[in-house]
């Protein structure tokens, strides 16, 4: 399925998210403090500017605020003390190449009718393995679970490689429902570790992954959080020992929040790492 771009209207939307007013009024007060100073030193300058310009003005400082609130959609941050970095970036997971980590429930399910054609699984069989699933099927090291058996350790990682020679790990974390599937903060804490401990064991200079849990767990889960949550958990493991040279987190045009980044950007600034 091929990624959505961004149109001009959703950047207006997030441009307005990102402090649009806030800045504008900001701007807006601070000309009316020069034109105020103005005015005590010669009022007559004041009242002889021409309607037109005080317009140009308020056309000129809407612009510059919007200008300077448009969503930035990449960054890169660098952790100056440990050979890691981490990167926020908006895309498409599947365009990124290889060392690219796919959410599947627990059961690895794989049938549309069990995962539903937007889930991550559903792009992965679609995109790499030219809709062919058995094929995908194939490439696990480990079959899904029979009808009777339990389902797979919660943070199960799977390497698996496409026909067009890329590759990258399935990890296990939701678990179904008959409404779906159910992710719990106590899942992804758990899950984690499992993951980075296999991130280490294949010695990847590069790990690319979406922010687990904003799935079918997003009814569960906030956004926010879930990304935040995440570089917490990958900041705690690699202090404790490196998993990767290289964290991207993607994250979809369709669930791009300014607000989301901001607080993700400020956060990796709290922790110690300096923007690229």
């Amino acid at each position: 399925m091929a990624a959505r771009r961004r149109g001009h209207l959703l950047v207006v939307k997030e441009t307005y998210q990102n402090g649009l007013v806030a800045t504008a009024l900001a701007g807006l007060g601070g000309l009316g403090t020069v034109v105020g100073v103005v005015g005590l030193i010669s009022p007559k300058l004041v009242s002889d500017i021409p309607i037109y310009v005080w317009l140009i003005f308020l056309v000129a400082v809407v612009l510059g605020s919007f200008v300077i609130r448009i969503p930035r959609t990449t960054g890169r941050f660098a952790f100056e003390p440990g050979p890691w970095a981490v990167e926020l970036a908006v895309g498409d997971l599947f365009d990124q190449g290889s060392g690219i980590v796919v959410t599947a429930d627990r059961r690895l399910s794989l049938g549309l009718d069990q995962t539903g054609p937007d889930s991550l699984i559903s792009q992965l069989a679609e995109r790499w393995f030219e809709h062919d699933r058995a094929k995908l099927r194939e490439e696990l090291a480990i079959a899904p679970p029979g009808p009777g058996d339990a389902d797979l350790p919660l943070g199960t990682t799977i390497r698996f490689s496409s026909p067009g020679g890329y590759y990258g790990w399935l990890f296990c974390l939701s678990t179904r429902t008959t409404d779906g599937s159910r992710t719990t903060w106590q899942d992804l804490a758990f899950s984690y570790d499992a993951l980075w401990t296999a991130m280490r064991r294949e010695n990847s200079s590069s790990v690319v992954v979406p922010v687990i849990g904003a799935g079918f767990a997003r009814s569960q889960l906030p956004f926010n959080g879930l990304l935040l949550f995440l570089i917490l958990s990958f900041h705690a493991a690699s202090l404790e020992r490196p998993v990767t040279k290289s964290l991207k987190i993607i994250v979809s045009h369709e669930e791009f929040d300014p607000r989301a980044f901001s607080a993700a950007s400020k956060l990796l600034g709290y922790l110690g790492y300096k923007k690229a």
